[in-house]
């Protein structure tokens, strides 16, 4: 047994010096437009679609919070939404005919492709997801936008475009959490 915690533990003291100055990784390129890429306007326009998308994602996935854990408080704050759209025990049979499972879907693809217009938890995940491939398609714009610049790949381009992603969304969360908090 103490060999065995000895030759599991020996890689650890023999590479722990090594691996402390390992520089951050980046891919040289020789591109022959180095330099180009889009210019300074698009760059901010580029960073202001990530926000917004970002901020509609929070605001969908918080009204699908609420929807799920206190859809009355949608309510109220909405007063003219129907109750079979937002109680999500009550709104997941929308996508049936007459809400029997059994019965089929309501309309065609009701279960599935188009379920983002049967209740308002659906909706939300469907708004989500739709920002979550934007977000997606511009962080990639964006770092391929910095090799064409830079002419090398920096792991931190993504990286820092992503968390001000992840902060814009989680500030739409906090603000729309904050809206529907009726009852306190």
């Amino acid at each position: 047994m103490k060999t065995l915690l000895l030759i599991l533990l020996f890689p650890a003291f023999s590479w722990s010096q090594q691996l402390a100055v390992i520089p951050a990784p980046t891919i040289e390129l020789h591109l022959p437009n180095q330099g180009r890429g889009f210019s300074k306007t698009d760059r901010i326009l580029f960073h202001a679609s990530l926000i917004t998308a970002s901020f509609i994602k929070g605001i969908a996935r918080a009204q699908q919070e609420v929807t799920t854990h206190n859809w009355l408080a949608y309510l109220y704050r909405h007063p003219g939404a129907r109750p079979e759209w937002a109680n999500p025990k009550v709104s997941t049979y929308n996508k049936y005919k007459n809400g029997d499972p059994n019965a089929g879907p309501r309309f065609p693809l009701s279960t599935t492709l188009l379920v983002g217009a049967t209740d308002k938890y659906h909706l939300n995940q469907t708004i989500g997801t739709f920002m979550t491939m934007a977000q997606v398609a511009l962080v990639t714009t964006i770092s391929i936008d910095d090799v064409f610049r830079k002419g090398k790949f920096r792991l931190s381009t993504p990286l820092l475009v992503g968390a001000e992603a992840i902060v814009a969304e989680n500030l739409a969360k906090g603000i729309t959490h904050r809206y529907y908090d009726v009852w306190r």
